[in-house]
C-alpha cells in the first residue's frame, strides 16, 4: 500500500528548532496571561515561570542521559554533550522547577494549574517539528494513513541497516505517523482538561490530570513507535523500559491526585497567609542566573535564547520591586530622573514639526562583518535515538576554524508618522566568504554564501515589531558530516545550508529611554553565519532618531551594539560579540577556540519629504 505522503527531511533540524521555539513561546504567553488574569504579583510570577522553563530544559536533557553518561556526570562532575531529549524528563523538571520556586518564595497562590492547558497545546506544536524532522517515527505499517520519509531521515537509515530497503530506494517503508497521533491526542487532552477544570478541588490537580492523560496515551503509543527511534527502546518482559516507567508514573500520579483531593475535602479552609520577601526573590533570581551560567555550554542556542528571553524581564521586574520596597514612594523618581536628565539635555532629535504631517526619507547603507569560530567534524558511533539523534563521539573529530568576511548593501524607506510612531521597509543583500582550515589534517578551503533579505518594521513608543525573510545560501548551523552516509538520527543535510530562514524582532519599552528586545536572524549586514538570535536591553539616550546603545546575549556570545545618527543624514553603527573564552591558535578545539565577531555599517539618509497625513493616519 502506498503511503499517504512522503516527508522530505533535508532541512528537518531547522524546522524542529523553529517549532521547538514556537512551542516555548506559546506556553510562556498562555502561562503569563493566566498569571495576569489571576492578578498574581508579576515579578514573582515571572520568577516562577523562569524556574519552570530552566528546570524543564534541564530535565528534558538530563533524564535522557545513558548509564555511561550518568557515570561521567557523577564521577567527574562533567555535563556530557548530548543531543538526546525526553519530554517525560522535561515534565518532571517542570514540576520540580515550579515546586522549588513556590517553596522558596512561599508563594501560597495556585501555580501548577496555569499549565494545565498550555502544556498539551505547546506539546502538540512541538510534535509538528518532530513530524517534519522524522524523529520519533513509527513502526512499518500498511495503513491508508501511513507515511514515509526521504533518504535523509532516521527511518530511512534504520530500514536500510535492517535490510528492509535497498540503497537505491528513494524513501523509507510506510510507517505509523506517531507524531500525528501525539498532535491529535495532545489537543484532545487540552480540550478534556479545559472541560473538566471545575471538577477538581485541590490546587495542582488540573495539571497532574493533564500529565496523567498524556502518559496513559504515551504508554499505548509506544506500541506503534519504532524501538530504534527511542533511546529507551529496549524490551523487558514484552514492554519497553519507558513503558515500565510510565506504568509506575501512572500509579504515582493517580495516587497523588486522589490524596490531594481527599486532603482538600477534609481541610478545605486550610490556607497559609502569603508573605512576600525581597531577599527570597533575589535568592531565587540569583539561583536561576547561576544555573543558566553553569549550563551555558550545555544548553543549545534556542534553549539559551528562550531562557534569557524570560530571565531578562524577570531580573528587571525583581529589581524594580526591590527598588520600590526600599525607596520612598513620593520621591522614587528622583534618582533615575537625575541620571537621565543630563543625557536627555545633551541629546538632539529630528521629528516632524507638525503632527498633521509625516516625514519620509530613503536610506542607503553599506556594511561589513568579520568573525571567527570553530566547528568539530562529527564522528558518529552506534545508532541514533530520540529527537536529537545518537550519542556523538568526538575522540577522532577534526576541529575546523572558520574565518568569515562578509559585505552587505541595504536600501530602505522610512516614514515618521509622529514623534514616536514610524514605519520602515527595507531590502538588503550580502555576500560572504568563509576561509576554513584545520591544523590537525592540514585542511583548507573557501566557501561562498549569499543572501537577500526583505524586511518590514513598525514602531510605537512602547512596542516595536518587525518581520522578514532571508533567502539564499544560508548556513546558520554549520554541521560537517563524516562518512559515506549520514548517521541514524541526524536530519540535517551534509552542507548544513538552508534556502530560507524567518526573521523576527520585538521590542518592549520606550525606545528613547529603556527597553528589552529579542531578535531572530535580525542583524545588518547579515545574520549569517552568526548571530542567529539575540536577546538584550537597550536605550535611545533620550533621542528618537534611531540612536541606540545595547547589550545582551547571542549565539555568538555576549554582544555590545551602538548606532549613532549625526547631522540628520549620516548613521554609524558597530556591533561586537565575544564568548570571552581563552583561545589557542595552535591546538584549538571547539571548546577552547573563542567565537568572536565584529560588524560595522555606514548609512546615508536622503530624499526627505514632508507629506500631509491622510485622515486615516491622523
Amino acid at each position: 500500500m502506498n503511503p499517504l505522503f512522503t516527508i522530505a527531511t533535508d532541512n528537518g533540524g531547522h524546522y524542529f528548532t523553529l517549532f521547538y521555539l514556537i512551542a516555548f513561546i506559546v506556553c510562556i504567553l498562555i502561562v503569563l496571561y493566566e498569571g495576569f488574569r489571576r492578578k498574581y504579583p508579576m515579578h514573582q510570577w515571572l520568577l516562577i515561570m523562569a524556574s519552570g522553563i530552566i528546570f524543564f530544559v534541564i530535565g528534558y536533557k538530563l533524564l535522557a542521559l545513558s548509564a555511561g553518561e550518568w557515570n561521567l556526570l557523577i564521577t567527574e562532575q562533567v555535563l556530557p554533550a548530548t543531543g538526546k531529549k525526553t519530554i517525560l524528563g522535561g515534565l518532571i523538571g517542570l514540576l520540580v522547577g515550579f515546586g522549588l520556586a513556590k517553596h522558596l518564595l512561599q508563594f501560597r497562590l495556585p501555580v501548577m494549574d496555569t499549565l494545565a492547558v498550555a502544556l498539551p497545546v505547546s506539546m502538540a506544536i512541538q510534535r509538528i517539528g518532530c513530524l517534519i524532522t522524522g524523529c520519533c517515527f513509527g513502526k512499518p505499517a500498511e495503513l491508508p494513513w501511513a507515511i514515509s520519509y526521504s533518504s535523509h531521515a532516521p527511518a530511512y537509515h534504520v530500514h536500510l541497516d535492517q535490510g528492509l530497503i535497498q540503497a537505491t530506494d528513494a524513501s523509507s517503508l510506510s510507517v505509523h505517523p506517531t507524531q500525528l497521533y501525539h498532535i491529535i491526542f495532545c489537543l484532545v487532552i487540552a480540550w478534556i482538561v479545559w472541560r473538566t477544570r471545575k471538577r477538581w478541588s485541590a490546587s495542582g490537580n488540573q495539571l497532574l490530570f493533564a500529565i496523567l492523560l498524556y502518559i496513559v496515551f504515551r504508554f499505548f503509543s509506544e506500541f506503534f513507535r519504532d524501538p530504534a527511534a527511542n533511546f529507551t527502546g529496549q524490551y523487558l518482559w514484552g514492554l519497553k523500559y519507558v513503558q515500565w516507567g510510565i506504568l509506575a508514573g501512572i500509579l504515582v500520579f493517580s495516587l497523588v491526585i486522589w490524596l490531594k483531593e481527599h486532603y482538600y475535602k477534609n481541610n478545605p479552609g486550610n490556607k497559609l497567609p502569603f508573605r512576600e520577601s525581597s531577599v527570597r526573590n533575589l535568592l531565587l533570581a540569583g539561583l536561576l542566573i547561576m544555573l543558566s551560567w553553569i549550563g551555558r555550554n550545555w544548553f543549545e542556542p534556542m534553549e539559551i535564547m528562550t531562557i534569557h528571553a524570560v530571565l531578562f524581564p524577570t531580573i528587571i521586574a525583581v529589581s524594580w520591586n526591590v527598588y520600590k520596597r526600599f525607596t520612598i514612594q513620593g520621591y522614587r523618581w528622583v534618582s533615575p530622573a537625575i541620571l537621565l536628565l543630563g543625557i536627555i539635555c545633551m541629546s538632539q532629535t529630528y521629528i516632524p514639526k507638525n503632527i498633521d504631517e509625516k516625514v519620509t526619507y530613503t536610506e542607503i547603507g553599506v556594511g561589513g562583518m568579520i568573525s571567527t569560530y570553530s566547528q568539530v567534524v562529527r564522528q558518529y558511533e552506534g545508532t541514533g535515538s530520540g529527537c536529537f539523534g545518537p550519542t556523538y563521539s568526538w575522540s577522532d573529530g577534526d576541529t575546523r576554524k572558520y574565518s568569515t568576511y562578509l559585505a552587505g548593501l541595504q536600501l530602505s524607506h522610512h516614514e515618521i508618522l509622529s514623534k514616536y510612531k514610524r514605519f520602515t521597509f527595507r531590502g538588503s543583500g550580502f555576500l560572504a566568504m568563509d576561509d576554513v582550515s584545520s591544523l590537525d589534517n592540514d585542511y583548507e578551503c573557501n566557501e561562498m554564501t549569499f543572501g537577500l533579505n526583505p524586511y518590514v518594521q513598525f514602531d510605537w513608543r512602547y512596542f516595536g515589531f518587525g518581520t522578514g525573510l532571508h533567502l539564499g545560501s544560508l548556513r546558520y548551523a554549520e554541521i560537517d558530516v563524516s562518512g559515506s552516509k549520514m548517521a541514524v538520527g541526524e536530519w540535517e543535510n551534509k552542507k548544513g545550508e538552508y534556502i530560507f530562514n524567518p526573521q523576527f524582532h520585538m521590542r518592549l519599552g520606550p525606545h528613547d529611554i529603556f527597553y528589552i528586545e529579542g531578535n531572530i536572524a535580525n542583524h545588518f549586514p547579515s545574520s549569517s553565519p552568526m548571530p542567529f538570535y539575540m536577546a538584550g536591553i537597550g536605550t535611545g539616550l533620550g533621542r528618537v532618531n534611531g540612536t541606540k546603545i545595547g547589550a545582551g546575549y547571542s549565539d555568538a556570545g555576549y554582544y555590545f551594539q551602538a548606532i549613532y545618527p549625526f547631522k540628520e543624514k549620516y548613521v554609524l553603527e558597530a556591533f561586537y560579540a565575544d564568548q570571552f573564552k581563552p583561545g589557542d591558535d595552535i591546538h584549538y578545539s571547539s571548546e577552547s577556540y573563542a567565537t568572536r565577531m565584529f560588524s560595522f555599517g555606514f548609512h546615508y539618509r536622503f530624499n526627505f519629504k514632508t507629506v500631509p497625513k491622510k485622515k486615516s493616519e491622523k
